[in-house]
């Protein structure tokens, strides 16, 4: 059987309308920065005393001494004041010291639940809502372990093997889970990397494409899916494809030797993102300061072209950008290529980045949250506040979180098994607000 659920649907991209290519051909786009934004951060002034001057110094310490505390209607990042936006080229942070504090962070995973399956090894999962579909497999490291598809329901228990890989060193990667769609990549990790795409309303199943130059980096919204492929030795393309209509689009190339190709883009809502060279830098302050990155996106829908343009928009953060995440509203990413020193940094489009935290290189983002594991642990930022919270109490030990809406997993690495272990909290509002008031 395959799993199909009967539950509403979240917001899904709209008809795209893009004009439909031939196989795979390459395009590259025009770059075109959006409008400056500037973020305000109101004042809010209190009487004075008797005397004029005595009211205003003592307002003035008052002030000086009472921080801010974030609303609903004055959200805040952390640090102690709000991005101010001088110019598109925002200056890097060296900001270990600007990253919140974690000794006090609050505990939030309360009710946090371990999920048990009979294969050994499980690889990294993919969650819509409290659906998740991995991959996994028995057997020694050496050798291909990964074969085995499978999808599982945190809500109902309800466990489905989809798929075994059939050929000849075959694993599975890359699993992906929309309302309506499942995807893999099948590979033998030399020419064979296979996308497949299941249709959950009639189990489907379809080949999209080979990529025979080693295993894309895949990522799904709704029916748009999208990758980034290594095409020849020093050039990496990325692509969209609508599962539905089955129109396909080259969006961008990046033809330098750069990390930019194993840098996974981004699908939110009909906004696809991803990450490339900050075409503005000089050769000066890359000799001096290593290379810096700019963050790409198009919408997707009646404006995405301008005659046969596509109409890309871009942002210089001042760092290396390496696998960026949108919310629709913010970005986040990380400065390196997952080294152990990566900070991890958001930031709206053309503000100055916020650090969040130093030594990530696992991180997600959900509703309102983003997960990442640090120091053997599981840490939650509030986007809205600027909390830090853990997900993993002190002494346990967890890694490589990944959150979709509020439900977050990771692996438990405390678990007495000898087999991966995978747990899992379905955050609610008193968990991320529990200062405000329930509506």
């Amino acid at each position: 059987m395959f799993p199909f659920r009967k539950k509403r649907r979240y917001s899904q991209p709209v008809s795209l309308g893009l004009r439909p290519q031939k196989g795979f051909s390459q395009r590259r786009p025009g770059l075109r920065l959006p409008a400056k934004a500037l973020a305000v951060h109101p004042l809010i002034w209190v009487g004075g005393a008797a005397a004029l001057l005595v009211g205003v110094l003592i307002f003035a310490i008052v002030k000086l001494a009472s921080p801010t505390v974030p609303t609903p209607e004055n959200p805040a990042l952390p640090g102690d004041t709000p991005p101010v936006v001088s110019s598109d080229r925002a200056t890097r942070l060296s900001a270990p010291s600007s990253e919140p504090p974690q000794s006090t962070a609050r505990f939030i995973g309360f009710g946090a639940q371990d999920f048990h399956f009979a294969e050994k090894q499980i690889n990294q999962p993919a969650i819509f809502d409290t659906e998740i579909i991995f991959s996994a497999g028995t057997g020694s490291l050496s050798g291909p372990v990964l074969n085995k598809l499978y999808y599982y329901n945190l809500d109902t228990g309800e466990e489905n093997k989809l798929s075994e890989s059939t050929i000849y060193q075959g694993e599975y990667y890359e699993t992906l889970i929309s309302h309506d769609w499942i995807v893999w990549l099948e590979t033998d990790h030399g020419k064979n990397n296979k996308i497949y795409t299941m249709n959950r309303a009639n189990g489907a199943v379809s080949m999209v494409k080979n990529c025979e130059n080693g295993k894309p980096k895949l990522r799904l919204y709704g029916s748009i899916l999208i990758w980034m492929e290594q095409v020849e030795n020093n050039l990496d393309q990325l692509y969209m494809f609508d599962l539905v209509s089955q129109e396909n689009l080259s969006l961008f190339q990046i033809n330098e030797v750069s990390t930019y190709g194993v840098s996974a883009p981004c699908i939110y809502e009909d906004t696809i993102v991803w990450s490339g060279p900050d075409t503005n830098q000089t050769q000066e302050d890359k000799t001096a300061n290593g290379d810096k990155s700019s963050v790409y996106w198009v919408n997707l829908g009646e404006d995405t072209f301008t005659g046969d343009q596509l109409n890309t928009q871009s942002f210089s953060p001042g760092t290396y950008v390496h696998e960026p995440l949108y919310n629709g509203e913010y970005f986040v990413w990380i400065d390196s290529n997952k080294s152990p020193n990566s900070n991890l940094y958001i930031a709206r489009a053309n503000e100055e980045p916020r650090l969040i935290a130093a030594g990530v290189t696992a991180y997600s983002m959900g509703d309102g949250i983003v997960v990442y594991g640090k120091d053997q642990g599981v840490w939650c930022y509030v986007i809205d506040t600027g909390e830090i919270c853990r997900l993993t109490y002190e002494g346990e030990k967890g890694m490589l979180p990944l959150a979709q809406n509020r439900t977050v997993v990771w692996y438990n690495l405390s678990a007495n098994s000898e087999k991966d272990m995978l747990r899992y909290k379905v955050l609610d509002e008193q968990d991320i607000h529990p200062q405000w008031p329930l509506s």
